[in-house]
């Protein structure tokens, strides 16, 4: 089965605080999971790691095989047709 999500030691920290310890994960298609922690254990930031809002230390990343390390998208304002 592919994956929708898979990781593999993704890690980000802010400075000298550790932030995602090496996260190894893989999340099967058509599967339901949650990121469960106390508040500051990195779930958003989990998150915006796979969305490449992020910068990770680490480039092992895949999000709906999209790999998490490439440049972001250009912003929908610059890929619209112009009207002119």
């Amino acid at each position: 089965m592919n994956s929708a999500i898979q990781t593999h030691a993704l890690t980000k920290s802010f400075g000298r605080t550790l932030a995602v310890a090496p996260l190894d994960l893989t999340v099967p298609e058509g599967a339901i999971y949650a990121l469960v922690g106390a508040n500051g254990a990195g779930k958003t930031t989990v998150i915006k790691l796979l969305m490449n809002i992020f910068r990770h230390l680490t480039k092992q990343g895949v999000a709906n095989a999209y790999r998490c390390s490439r440049p972001p998208i250009a912003s929908p304002a610059s890929s619209r047709p112009s009207t002119t």
